[in-house]
């Protein structure tokens, strides 16, 4: 069939609640399941009397099912059985469909006959069971083990995420997440889909020749019935009502004869032609498949040169392509991994487009094979480029930070490009290389830690008393944390949980929290560089890792004698400062420093945690050999002494109390909640490596330097706002270096 409106899906996709799993057998909570459902009315307002009527035999079909897959797929983890199809609103449904959605990466289709105990008598049923991994369901990816057609994963997987909490009725399992976005943006093409895949099966009679015309009567019905709905969900006409109505009562009289099927089938296709005129037109005008699949194309040509060539080291091979309104290629990247540190393929791609003056952004397509992160989408807003497409979606993002709302206010049109035999070929490049790189991020999960009562009552404690004192809501903070430990299986889906139900997280301008915030900001550098003012030593000073300039006006202000101050990170955030004696540096790298000149006093303020120890070691190196030969440096940082001190404020010292592991845990979700929530940013790269206040004294005594002065910050009256457990750790540089 002509005409067709495709699926658009940004994956991933969350759909299942794992904290939460459905009963069933509970009368309250089954029609409250039955209520979400596309079918709980026939037509108009009459409701679907099959939903409670089979309600018994869909419970134990579903066993039944889940028994089965148990015995022939023992390795399947089966996270929920759910119903779709006729069984659902059809008189006489002849077959059962049952997804069954386990754990991994699987496509498989089976069909059987199910034996179930019915008021004493045994019934027998027809049975069809679609098994899908919910890596497959929630990233789009493919099983290239399945011997499943990738075109026909693409349309199942499709259909089947945006639908899901709608079409499907779970049975067993966990709860679906109710995606209303993406099923509105997407009725069109359901309908489209059911269309096509009717016309072609039913129909005609080219396919399932053996099927009788009164089959392929009740077929055409049972899936015009279904576009009708979804027409309706959107379309709230008499048109679409009266349709519904009239192709549900020619479903349950059963008299239609296949030609008059047909004739309902024509006029149900114009009317989605006609109504869907004005979508298919916009997406044609934005989107142009032909000319995404070529450029594509390229980039898995190059992409394959590269891994041949073995040019791509301990880094994944992501490459990026910049092309104008007429198709011309204006620059084409990879990611690089150099001396200056790691560069994204699309910055390189943007700086090479620079260098040639081509700026012509909002003309431009910027083509990725992985979905950009969040410092890259940022980039790509600020400049206004006009489509961004990509092939897979990055499943570390989930962990570094996604940031798809640059685009969506910037009006930049995003989306996954939609070719099944090209994501297939990337995805047998990408597969292996994430699977270390994802099994990195599962041990630094800082969400975990809510999982335990008592560390969490230690959190909720601590963080309830910070905010009080920092007239800050505080009595937002254990709703916040309950909805954190319900979604702590996805960071990312938590965040947006949280900042939807409390909106005023991300607005700047609220009262309630966006200019506290500001003010505790404020105050908390204040009263920090008060704390080190006496350490501050020399006239040249640098700020590291220091993202702003704020922290080192108040250090200037209550010490004249600085004459030159610097700010480093690795991408510049600075809003610039109006102290003539404060200069922003972009590092080279992680671990290089940009002065040519000694620096009398290093600080670095609670930023080596986000290091690992190799990068760590090399940072202090190289800024001790950056220090004058009697600087000094002032570490800030999140830890703790390894003795207890037993006069510490209760929380503290049960803070303290902890084992290793433990306080990690806790400082690692104090830094997330700080930096993800508090502050809104997702660009702050989410690896822990915290040290006692003993540890961090012997690494750096390691290279040079001897401790002159330790601090550790505890519960205090006078300056709240240093969140503890903290420490200030001051190292003087030896006279001669080791």
């Amino acid at each position: 069939m002509d005409e067709k409106t495709p699926f658009r899906i940004n994956y991933p996709i969350n759909l299942l609640i794992p904290s939460r799993k459905i009963n069933m057998e509970d009368g309250n909570e089954r029609k409250k399941i039955f209520q979400k459902s596309l079918f709980y009315y026939k037509h108009d307002n009459e409701i679907n009397p099959f939903l409670e009527q089979r309600s018994r035999t869909f419970i134990k079909l579903a066993k039944e099912v889940s028994a089965l897959i148990g015995k022939k797929h023992p390795t399947f983890e089966i996270l929920s059985v759910s119903l779709f199809g006729s069984s659902l609103f059809s008189k006489n449904p002849g077959d059962f469909d049952f997804l069954v959605i386990v754990k991994g990466n699987v496509f498989l289709l089976e069909e059987t006959s199910l034996t179930v105990e019915e008021d004493g008598r045994s019934t027998d049923y027809a049975v069809g069971i679609s098994i899908k991994g919910i890596d497959n369901l929630s990233q789009g990816i493919l099983d290239l083990k399945s011997d499943i057609d990738v075109d026909k994963q693409t349309q199942v997987l499709d259909r089947t995420a945006t639908a899901l909490f709608k079409r499907h009725l779970p049975v067993l399992g966990y709860e679906f997440i109710e995606n209303h976005k993406e099923f509105l943006e997407n009725v069109y093409a359901h309908i489209s889909d059911l269309l096509s895949n009717t016309y072609n099966l039913y129909y005609l009679k080219e396919e399932r020749p053996n099927l009788s015309d009164q089959q392929r009567t009740r077929k055409i019905l049972s899936r015009l019935y279904e576009g009708a709905i979804y027409l309706e969900s959107i379309e709230k006409t008499k048109e679409a009502s009266d349709f519904r109505k009239e192709i549900y009562l020619s479903l349950e009289e059963g008299n239609l004869s296949f030609p008059e099927s047909k004739k309902i089938f024509d006029r149900f296709k114009s009317l989605y032609l006609k109504k869907s005129q004005a979508i298919r037109k916009e997406i044609s005008e934005k989107i142009s498949f032909k000319g995404d699949d070529s450029n594509m194309a390229e980039i898995l040509q190059r992409t394959k040169e590269m891994i041949s060539k073995k040019e791509i080291g301990e880094f994944l091979p992501v490459m990026a392509k910049i092309i104008d309104k007429n198709g011309n290629t204006i620059a084409f990247s990879k990611r690089t991994k150099e001396d200056t540190g790691p560069i994204h393929a699309e910055v390189n791609t943007i700086h090479d487009a620079e260098i040639k003056n081509k700026t012509d952004w909002e003309n431009y397509t910027l083509y990725c094979s992985l979905e950009p992160c969040g410092n890259c989408a940022k980039k790509i807003a600020e400049l206004g480029i006009k489509k961004v497409v990509y092939v897979l979606p990055d499943p570390l993002l989930a962990h570094y930070g996604r940031q798809r709302e640059s685009y969506e206010n910037k009006g930049i049109l995003f989306y996954k490009h939609h070719n099944s035999a090209l994501t297939a070929e990337f995805q047998k490049i990408y597969e292996g290389l994430y699977a270390k790189e994802i099994l990195k991020i599962k041990k630094l999960d800082a969400l975990n830690v809510l999982s335990d009562e008592r560390l969490k009552r230690n959190i909720v404690e601590r963080l309830k008393e910070y905010w009080k004192y920092m007239k800050l809501p505080y009595e937002w903070v254990s709703p916040i944390l309950d909805i954190l430990s319900e979604y702590n299986y996805d960071e990312e889906f938590a965040i947006k949980e949280v900042r939807r139900k409390f909106p005023s997280l991300t607005d700047k301008n609220s009262q309630d929290y966006g200019k506290k915030i500001i003010l505790w900001r404020k105050t908390k550098i204040e009263n920090l560089a008060r704390r080190i003012k006496e350490y501050i030593h020399g006239g040249v000073l640098c700020d590291i890792g220091g993202r702003q300039e704020d922290f080192i006006e108040e250090i200037i202000k209550l010490n004249p004698s600085v004459r030159k101050a610097y700010v480093t990170d690795i991408e510049s955030f600075s809003k610039g400062s109006k102290n003539h004696k404060i200069t922003f540096v972009v590092q080279p790298s992680a671990t290089k420093l940009p002065f040519k000149e000694k620096i009398d006093t290093i600080i670095f303020s609670m930023m080596l945690h986000h290091l690992n120890d190799r990068d760590q070691k090399e940072l202090i190196k190289n800024a001790i050999s950056s220090l004058n030969k009697d600087g000094l440096i002032i570490l800030i940082e999140d830890t703790y002494p390894e003795k207890i001190d037993y006069k510490e404020e209760k929380t503290i010292k049960e803070f303290l109390g902890f084992n290793s592991k433990e306080k990690e845990k806790i400082l690692s979700f104090y830094d997330w909640f700080g930096n993800r929530l508090m502050r809104n940013r997702d660009n702050i790269p989410m690896e822990f490596n915290y040290k006692t206040m003993e540890e961090w004294t012997k690494f750096f005594e390691e290279y040079g330097v001897e401790q002159i002065n330790s601090e550790f910050i505890k519960k205090n009256q006078q300056n709240p706002d240093l969140f503890p457990p903290k420490a200030i750790i001051v190292f003087k540089k030896k006279d001669e270096q080791i």
